[in-house]
């Protein structure tokens, strides 16, 4: 399942149109995660080739162009149609490894062949490499800069039809994650083993490699709240957390639930389930479109706040899933951002008690809809 490329060349031609406005002659798109979301153009996570240095060159008033070194042209031109400039990757003869200036050389005789007027230009302060910045600001030396990244991220907030799509697969992966987790977390099996075992279940189901990762930590590492699979033995009756993340052509599932070994959670382990699924149901009965997220985290930090479990209740309460595992919105004291229709997130309210020597946390991801929102995982909540 794949980025619909008539999807990703709307989003494009809307931020071109931006640019028309904002009075730009030229945006400059370098971040992955942008990328992705303008063209579609994802390398995924597995093997030494990593994306290199692609850019994306788009105008108000003319087609856009994609930077991208040879090894991934056919890849790029899975979900992008159109003009690409390609530059040498590798070539035993020449050198193994691709650098910067490799890429700048071939854009620098290209821009200057375009002979482009870029009195204004925007680019993602936070991302520019050097190497493309020093060859604009040489060939377009007059030009004013304007900063992208925020806006790209404000775009980014809201998903479309087929971005909903990838992530709700996304959930259904890690949905089957848990079903192997529940069944292998017995006293005496190590958090690796368990891992393994979903991680074999989710690329079963997918056919190829697939990214499928998260915390598994058991007694007093769920007290710390979390941390990858180690060799340590699960011991009966201890609690074990599993937050659970997986991608389909990078768009995230991430999501919590907490196990008991062996399937027999004490009094205590119980309350604190009990009040945690309190908090999910403080923070749903508020996800609709207008609220705001510090409203959110203030209602599941006030059910903490009540048990007297507030200190204990050390994180966010959730945040906005997409191309990133934590992008906007945020659900945290400070965050001034409002819910809207069309957005992805999770909530995931955890408390962590020493004096108990258990940690339980949950975790699920919803979409805002106009009326409220829609639940995208499924799994039981159970501590069994």
């Amino acid at each position: 399942m794949k980025p619909s490329p008539e999807s990703s060349r709307r989003r494009l031609e809307s931020f071109a149109a931006y640019l028309g406005e904002q009075g730009l002659d030229l945006g400059l798109v370098y971040d992955r995660y942008n990328l992705c979301y303008l063209t579609g153009f994802l390398r995924p996570s597995a093997g030494v080739g990593e994306m290199k240095f692609p850019l994306l060159l788009v105008f108000p008033d003319r087609e856009p162009v994609l930077l991208v070194n040879r090894g991934f042209q056919d890849l790029a031109r899975e979900t992008w149609q159109g003009e690409m400039i390609v530059y040498n990757c590798s070539d035993i003869h020449y050198k193994m490894v691709t650098y910067p200036e490799d890429a700048v050389a071939l854009l620098r005789d290209y821009l200057i062949s375009q002979r482009l007027s870029v009195r204004r230009l925007g680019a993602e302060e936070r991302y520019l490499i050097l190497a493309y910045y020093r060859l604009f600001a040489d060939l377009y030396p007059q030009a004013e800069w304007q900063d992208l990244s925020g806006e790209l991220q404000r775009r980014r907030a809201c998903k479309d039809e087929n971005e909903i799509a990838l992530i709700r697969r996304a959930g259904e992966l890690v949905d089957l994650g848990y079903r192997v987790v529940k069944e292998a977390s017995v006293a005496g099996t190590t958090e690796i083993e368990v891992y393994n075992a979903a991680n074999a279940a989710v690329h079963r189901e997918v056919g190829t490699f697939t990214f499928f990762l998260g915390d598994f930590a058991s007694g007093e590492r769920s007290v710390a709240g979390g941390g990858p699979a180690t060799d340590r033995v699960l011991r009966e009756g201890e609690t074990f957390i599993c937050d659970l993340w997986a991608t389909v052509h990078g768009y995230w599932a991430d999501t919590c639930r907490t196990f008991v070994a062996g399937g027999k959670p004490t009094r205590e382990q119980r309350k604190m389930h009990d009040v945690v699924l309190r908090a999910m149901g403080a923070g749903e009965a508020l996800l609709r479109p207008g609220t705001r997220c510090a409203e959110v985290y203030r209602a599941i930090y006030e059910v903490f706040a009540a048990e007297g479990w507030d200190e204990h209740f050390s994180h966010h309460a959730g945040h906005g899933i997409g191309l990133h595992p934590h992008e906007a919105p945020f659900f945290i004291p400070a965050s001034e951002e409002a819910l809207e229709p069309g957005m992805t997130v999770t909530l995931e309210p955890g408390v962590y008690l020493p004096a108990y020597g258990s940690g339980v946390r949950c975790e699920d991801n919803y979409l805002i809809t106009e009326e409220g929102f829609e639940r995208l995982t499924h799994f039981p909540r159970g501590l069994t």
